[in-house]
Formats: structure tokens, sequence, C-alpha cells
């Protein structure tokens, strides 16, 4: 399986982001399987927002999530226009309530576990995944960002594999979250 691991410093603004969109359009290899890591600081201001919510400061908490909204949106609204640019916000809106979610279920927990943060982990890379296949979308290259609560929550009951495979043989892009790269190489 032909995999590109994308590192943090190539996704951090709409520039670098861009960037790595012409390189995946210039390769030879075929279609890579992309793994994306979070867009900056993102993972780490979730996981703050996540302790936040946790020690009853739900004030502190959203006002985080809200500017890692704003500035995804942002990011995204530079790189795609038209129906894919409202394909885009509604992806990311979706992975965003998922995000609220989380940090109301950590405010009544009281705490952050290691797998919580491995949950906002997860989410803070699915916006990135999810700007990326909308921009490679954008320039006329099919992709798909594979993403969402139930792969956040228990990556092994999802058909993952399959899925990758499937969209492989249709000369689809599949854009994961970096925390799904060695679940999909051992699989190969």
């Amino acid at each position: 399986m032909n995999t590109l691991e994308l590192k943090s410093g190539e996704i951090q603004s709409a520039d670098t982001i861009l960037r790595v969109v012409e390189s995946i359009l210039g390769r030879e290899q075929g279609t890579p399987v992309v793994f994306v890591p979070a867009m900056g600081l993102t993972r780490k201001q979730l996981v703050e927002a996540g302790r936040k919510a946790a020690g009853q400061d739900m004030v502190v908490a959203t006002t985080l999530a809200e500017g890692l909204r704003t500035y995804h949106m942002q990011v995204a609204r530079q790189l795609t226009s038209g129906g894919n640019w409202n394909g885009t916000r509604r992806r990311l809106g979706h992975i965003f309530q998922d995000v609220t979610d989380l940090l109301k279920g950590l405010h009544l927990l009281g705490e952050v576990s290691p797998r919580a943060e491995l949950v906002a982990t997860f989410y803070a890379q699915s916006l990135a995944a999810t700007i990326l296949a909308h921009s490679l979308k954008e320039r006329e290259r099919e992709a798909r960002a594979l993403v969402g609560r139930n792969l956040a929550i228990d990556p092994d009951r999802s058909p993952l594999l399959a899925e990758v495979r499937g969209l492989l043989a249709e000369g689809t892009i599949p854009v994961l979250p970096h925390g799904l790269a060695k679940r999909i190489s051992a699989g190969s």
C-alpha cells in the first residue's frame, strides 16, 4: 500500500496545506493513503479544553473550542469554494459537534482519562484530514476523509481497511487521521 504520513509542520495553514496538495497531485507512485496530523496547536488546545471542562470551567473550554472552530473554518474557506466549501463546512461542523459532546462528557465526569486525550487527538487530526481531502477535491482529485465518532470511540469495530482498499480501487485518495496509520499499515 502506497502511504504518505505527513508531519505536523507540513499542515499548519492554508499555504502549507496547498503545498501538500500540490505534492500529492504531483506524485507518480499511484494513489496514496494519506495520514494527517493535527494542524498547528489544535491537539494541545483541544486537550486543554478537555482539562478545563473536567475542571468545571466550561466557559474557557468552549472558548478554546470556538477559537479552533473559527481557525479551521477560515483555513478551509481559503482552500475551498462553492459546493465544496458547503460540504467542508458541514463536515467540520459535525466534528466540532463531537468535540462539544466530548467536552460536555468530560465536564460531567470531572476528569480527563488517557482515552479521552486520544479521542481529542483523533478529533484534532480529523479536522485537518477533512480540510486536506476537500482541498484535493477542490483541485479535481477525488479524495475522502475517513473520520467520525465511531472511529474515534472504537476503531477496531470499523471496516476501515476494507473501506480504504475500496477507495483505492476507485482511484479515490483516502485521507485519515495520523493516529490510524499503524492500524492500516499492519493490515495491508
